[in-house]
């Protein structure tokens, strides 16, 4: 199943399907500091990330990014 999209003020908010946000999901909710080039998850998901979107990602790929000051994290 494809992520959700919802336009807000702020730009696209995309969140994950709503049976992979189960009890027990590691998903951070982070702003994207920049455009960044498609790329996989350990999960075999494809991201392709652009400047201003606001999306819950696995924990592990939102510190990455953050890292890399490519991202903001948010408590949700």
């Amino acid at each position: 199943m494809e992520p959700v999209v919802e336009e807000h003020e702020e730009g696209p908010l995309v969140s994950a399907p709503s049976e992979e946000r189960g009890e027990g999901s590691d998903l951070t909710l982070v702003r994207v500091l920049g455009d960044i080039e498609s790329f996989m998850s350990p999960d075999k998901r494809s991201y392709n990330l652009r400047r201003e979107d606001i999306l819950e990602l696995p924990s592990s790929i939102a510190n990455i990014l953050k890292e890399n000051k490519k991202a903001e994290l948010y408590s949700a």
